[in-house]
């Protein structure tokens, strides 16, 4: 394997030049997922870079989830399938202090797609689990608010999976770890009458998706997001759009 050039320069730091180094090296082929990479001395030597800087570089892969280091056993590039979310991004959605509408607009195009998709491709055994999640919200219709919102992004979850799109629940296990407080905020304001309908329309979803009528579990999934959205709020702050209002 052909060391990869790592050209000095002022305008990008060394540490950022190495991580897109190794990355290229995964994306060529060059390294393999689960494959030992280096002691950190030996990578060190072939990158031509001093070890603080190295580390530096792991610790920016390791907190991306695309490496794991082993002091003892070398540098091990992780499978992306074990990772759940994309953590850049989620850091990024919460940084920005993205706006409740900004995130559930993102949430709703996705989700509507994918509705079609899973009446489509649903397996059996993913109806079943679909069919219980909405069984256990009938259960819980008087549970607190933390627990009836974690069922209602259960449900959204399972028909991800029913859609068999993984780059989509994997987008999705990350927008719901920035907008589960907003899930949470929105069911705690919610009237009994309102967790009825939530449920209405989770039935409604489920037996589309069973009947794998893919037009009208779109259409019942626009309908139940576009209600829901109604309850965020109204003024939609960002973290630049307060810096523009200084």
């Amino acid at each position: 394997m052909n060391p990869p050039q790592i050209t000095t320069r002022q305008e990008k730091k060394a540490y950022r030049q190495i991580v897109e180094a190794i990355l290229g090296m995964i994306t060529d082929g060059s390294l393999e997922y689960g494959s030992k990479l280096y002691k950190e001395q030996e990578l060190g030597q072939l990158l031509g870079v001093s070890r603080p800087t190295l580390r530096e570089a792991l610790r920016a892969l390791e907190i991306l989830g695309i490496v794991t280091v082993r002091p003892r056993n070398g540098i091990i590039i992780n499978h992306p399938n074990y990772n759940e979310g994309y953590l850049p991004l989620s850091y990024i959605l919460s940084f920005e202090k993205t706006s409740p509408h900004e995130l559930y607009g993102l949430r709703k195009a996705i989700q509507i797609e994918l509705a079609w998709q899973a009446a489509q491709n649903r397996t059996s055994e993913q109806l079943e689990e679909l069919q219980e999640i909405v069984q256990r919200t009938e259960r819980g219709m008087d549970v607190d608010n933390e627990e009836f919102s974690q069922l209602d992004n259960d449900f959204h979850q399972q028909i991800i999976l029913c859609s068999g799109n993984m780059l989509a629940y994997k987008m999705m296990l990350t927008l719901s770890s920035v907008i589960q407080q907003q899930l949470f905020d929105i069911f705690r304001t919610i009237s009994p009458e309102r967790r009825r309908l939530t449920l209405l329309h989770h039935r409604e979803i489920t037996a589309r998706i069973a009947a794998r009528d893919a037009a009208g579990a779109q259409m019942m999934m626009r309908e139940h997001l576009h209600r829901t959205q109604e309850t965020l709020p109204q003024k939609a702050v960002s973290h630049f759009a307060r810096e523009d209002e200084e």
